[in-house]
């Protein structure tokens, strides 16, 4: 992996997926403003990794260490829907996909079905859960793993309560842990799997009464992070909460912003390898939202004031990422006119010290699905986004790189003739700078490459 060398220059910041970065005022160029090496490598040829009748929905992928990675969907075919995944391998490319399970859906709206979550740890190994019914009535949260050498294992149920359960979000630490969070009615639970041991007892995590919704997790390598989400114990207005993990116990959940009026929406966050952590959200207020964020510093035991991070008439879709030295970047949606149809991506660069450079467009066009960003081991980024081609009358996936200082041109993903409409890009980077991006196009799941 490259090294780590150092934080942005002054009026600079950086980030990781933990994070990657945008450049301050000022610039930030080169060495000592990226943090690392530059990011060398080139995007391979996309290529569909599902060959099923139905729809894809819902891609997610997940990387490791050593550049394995795992990337799981939801596929609908005449009312049935089931969960599938297809392992890549950098040496010999996408091994073929396999059914893994089933899960809920609506017959009305087939594409209303859960959205299913991976980690791949150090050693290779993946994590896949998803949301599905483990009685006639109530839906439950159920995982299943991948070893390299066995394949899959047997599914298992994390949770089968008496209430139903939302979509979960995992995050791994270094020794193979993993944790897993999720909505359960009013509260938010979490449950760990142990390596050798398996998945704990799930137990509550929040305080407050009030559906939790947008629940997300991050972990450093020792195992200690945060979890996050939307909640609303009074009704109104919705907050954004947040409970720590440390030497593997809960605290006591509490808020990370407060405000009086509107809703803090669309919880991210990303942890350094020290323990600082950024958070970042949307709030909104009489059909107006902006992205706030606001940062965790280990070291003093404290949460800065919240600040807005965008300067557009309205911004939501905010996703952050963050490199082991703290260097982080975010990325989101943004309009200049309240009504217009039009969206560009927008992003900002944190740098520890300096704090957030002034926000960046970099592209302006008929946006439409959410920017993904994800950080390597240096503080280089790429950010992904399905966007309308110009002069074409269809979406296809593109995505950015961040690296030396400056963003790059847009890329774009897919091929160069038409296919079908581009949907919800997901991104994984490795330590190294390798990355897989999956989409949905069309009935399909595609997936590119870059190294």
């Amino acid at each position: 992996a490259p090294p780590d060398g150092g934080v942005g220059g002054a009026g600079g910041n950086g980030g990781d997926e933990g994070s990657g970065g945008t450049a301050g005022a000022g610039g930030s160029g080169g060495s000592g403003a990226t943090g690392g090496d530059p990011l060398e490598g080139e995007w391979q040829p996309p290529e569909i990794i599902e060959a099923h009748e139905g729809s894809g929905l819902n891609p997610r992928v997940a990387i490791g260490a050593t550049g394995e990675a795992m990337a799981v969907w939801v596929q609908s075919f005449l009312g049935e829907h089931r969960v599938w995944a297809n392992r890549y391998d950098a040496a010999s490319g996408w091994e073929g996909d396999a059914s893994i399970g089933t899960t809920d859906g609506n017959l009305m709206d087939p594409t209303i079905t859960s959205q299913p979550d991976v980690v791949v740890d150090d050693d290779g190994v993946a994590t896949a859960t998803w949301g599905d019914f483990t009685d006639p009535i109530l839906r439950g949260v159920v995982a299943r793993r991948y070893e390299s050498l066995g394949g899959w294992g047997t599914a298992e149920a994390i949770y089968d309560g008496s209430s139903t359960a939302g979509d979960a979000r995992m995050a791994v630490d270094g020794s193979g842990k993993v944790t897993a969070v999720f909505p359960v009615t009013s509260n938010v639970w979490a449950s760990h799997f142990e390596p050798g041991d398996g998945w704990t007892a799930p137990a509550i995590i929040d305080g407050d009464p009030g559906t939790p919704t947008g629940v997300q997790i991050a972990l450093e390598s020792d195992g200690d992070g945060w979890a996050v989400w939307s909640q609303a114990p009074t009704g109104i207005p919705r907050n954004i909460y947040g409970n720590q993990l440390a030497s593997g116990a809960w605290g006591a959940a509490d808020e990370i912003e407060t405000a009086s009026t509107g809703f803090g929406l669309e919880p991210r966050l990303a942890l350094g390898s020290n323990g600082d952590a950024l958070f970042i959200w949307k709030r909104e207020n009489v059909g107006v939202s902006h992205v706030w964020t606001n940062h965790w510093d280990a070291s003093a035991g404290e949460l800065s004031e919240p600040i807005r991070l965008d300067d557009a008439v309205t911004a939501y879709a905010p996703d952050i990422a963050m490199s082991p030295s703290g260097v982080g970047v975010a990325v989101w949606l943004q309009s200049a006119v309240l009504s217009s149809g039009e969206l560009d991506v927008a992003a900002s660069r944190y740098t520890p010290g300096s704090g957030w450079s002034e926000p960046e467009t970099l592209t302006t066009g008929d946006v439409r699905d959410e920017p993904r960003v994800a950080m390597d081991a240096g503080g280089n980024a790429i950010v992904v986004y399905a966007e309308k081609v110009e002069y074409e009358d269809y979406t296809d996936a593109w995505a950015q790189i961040y690296t030396e200082g400056s963003w790059g041109s847009p890329v774009r993903l897919g091929l160069d003739e038409w296919t079908a409409p581009a949907f919800q890009p997901s991104i994984a980077m490795a330590p190294n700078g390798n990355a897989v991006v999956v989409w949905r196009e069309g009935p399909d799941i595609w997936a590119a490459t870059f190294e």
